[in-house]
């Protein structure tokens, strides 16, 4: 990694900056997450990031260089608070390198599982900025298509930061502007909707990120995956009859009614009647919450 300094008659040098892989954070299909320090950016000062380091060479069923090619396209489109900054990416023959905000809190469900389900009101302060960030990445006509508690990193302030955007989805259409259906089924079966489980005709990628939201609520609520049948098929019967296994489980009755009522219109099968950001956003959850 280098950085461009200037010399007294002006011209220029490059220096490099030392890059300290410390410990892995993260592995999945595509490749492995560092926690690095880097030294020699800015005046020998020490800086704290993520590296991704994914394999080009492509394995059977995975298309390597079109997952790392779309997220580093979308993460050098958007810019929000709640969304992970890239800070540069770098790629060699047989690997590309992603430098990204290091989150030193982990990811939400590390936290849930470690520490339980959250209270009501740690949860609405973490899932407003999860709508903001949504919200943000939907107007600019991104879809995550991965939304899961795994994805959803905490910094050191605790600061929701979206992350891992390999299924991400440019949602129009350069050419006629017209907003796109998506066909490919992507994402983690227990936060995927049954329209996108089953649908041959296409699905909203928008209204598939808002499912993928009501199960992270609910995850947050109570510690458990709102579907649990093992395999898609199984996870589809029970998404289309509503048969939210963690609703007889002691943390839900325990949640409020106003929790449960929203969750309920994330997780609805039927994409007309399901919640839109703008209902969210002024739900009796949400609007209580920013009330008091």
């Amino acid at each position: 990694m280098e950085t461009a300094a200037g010399r007294r008659d002006g011209t220029a040098v490059r220096r490099k900056a030392s890059v300290y892989l410390k410990q892995i954070i993260g592995a999945g299909a595509f490749g492995r997450v560092w926690y690095c320090v880097t030294v020699g950016l800015r005046r020998r000062e020490t800086v704290d990031l993520a590296l991704k380091i994914v394999n080009k060479q492509p394995r059977p069923g995975l298309s390597n260089a079109s997952v790392i090619d779309r997220e580093i396209a979308v993460l050098k489109t958007v810019r929000h608070p709640n969304v992970v900054l890239l800070i540069r990416s770098v790629s060699s023959s047989s690997h590309v390198y992603m430098f990204l905000e290091y989150c030193k809190n982990g990811d939400m469900e590390r936290m849930v599982r470690m520490a339980g389900p959250y209270v009501e009101w740690d949860a609405r302060i973490l899932f407003s900025q999860i709508v903001s960030a949504v919200e943000y990445l939907h107007g600019m006509d991104v879809a995550h298509r991965d939304l899961k508690p795994e994805n959803v990193l905490l910094d050191h302030h605790n600061r929701v930061k979206i992350a891992d955007f390999g299924f991400a989805k440019f949602c129009r259409d350069p050419c006629t502007k017209n907003r796109k259906l998506s066909y490919r089924i992507c994402g983690t079966p227990t936060y995927m909707p049954p329209e996108a489980l089953s649908s041959k005709d296409g699905y909203n990628a928008m209204l598939f990120d808002i499912w993928s939201m009501g199960g992270i609520l609910h995850y947050m609520l109570t510690g458990q995956v709102p579907f649990d049948g093992g395999n898609p098929k199984r996870i589809l019967k029970q998404q289309m009859i509503g048969d939210i296994c963690v609703f007889r489980s002691v943390y839900w009755r325990m949640a409020s009614d106003p929790a449960k009522l929203l969750v309920r219109w994330m997780l609805e099968p039927d994409v007309l009647k399901r919640a839109r950001l703008c209902v969210i956003k002024q739900s009796k959850w949400m609007v209580g919450w920013q009330s008091q």
